[in-house]
């Protein structure tokens, strides 16, 4: 069990990452363990969503991820530590989304170092041996694999749609969802609730499957 999180780490959106990361892998669910870790901080609606985008990202990328770790970390990632796997996911995540090298590794190691100060060495050799390898990054040939899914789900789809459609739709649900509203009318009307969204800043265009949904953008968490 990691540390419980001092202040100053709780205000920095990778130790808060990294944090939920460790919980997740330990058997949490992404989508009730990080609104929870959210809301016990300071952080601001841009580290939020900055956290919630390394989570998400970093949970649904996990066996690409995994793949490019294998290629440099000279140890199986299932004997590593739970904040240094953690740490090693997030780095490279954020090194795959073309985050500039020297701030993707610099603040991962910061942010396990708040946890597990003597894995700063190790997760910063290793991150750093990934940006040395050639770029740009082999695309494993396994589906699977490219696009962090269980094999049975990527065979049954390729059986089903055939392995390009199938690639598409795989790669489609990978896209980050959109926040999408359906306001009760016996509370308040899609417009009005629109016109409420829009007077806090958020981006709202109504649903395409559903006319009285609102797809929210921009706002971080609505319920706030």
């Amino acid at each position: 069990m990691s540390p419980a999180p001092t202040k100053a780490a709780a205000t920095t959106a990778r130790v808060v990452a990294l944090d939920a990361l460790v919980r997740i892998d330990d058997g949490a669910y992404a989508h009730v363990v990080l609104p929870a870790m959210l809301a016990q901080t300071h952080l601001d609606d841009r580290d939020r969503a900055f956290t919630t985008e390394l989570v998400y990202g970093s949970v649904r990328a996990q066996r690409r991820l995994d793949d490019l770790l294998g290629r440099v970390v000279k140890r199986p990632l299932s004997r590593l530590d739970p904040p240094v796997r953690a740490a090693l996911r997030l780095g490279a995540y954020q090194l795959l989304h073309d985050t500039p090298a020297h701030a993707a590794v610099a603040s991962t190691v910061d942010a396990v170092g708040a946890r597990s100060p003597r894995a700063r060495g190790f997760v910063n050799a290793n991150l750093r041996a990934l940006t040395r390898l050639p770029k740009p990054w082999p695309e494993p040939t396994d589906d699977a694999v490219a696009l962090s899914y269980p094999d049975w789900l990527v065979a049954r789809l390729g059986d089903e749609l055939g392995r390009d459609d199938a690639r598409a739709a795989l790669t489609a649900m990978n896209e980050p969802a959109a926040v999408t509203l359906r306001p009760d009318p016996r509370q308040v009307t899609a417009g009005a609730l629109a016109d409420e969204l829009r007077a806090a800043g958020a981006e709202v265009e109504t649903g395409r499957l559903v006319p009285d949904a609102l797809v929210v953008r921009g706002i971080g968490d609505p319920g706030r």
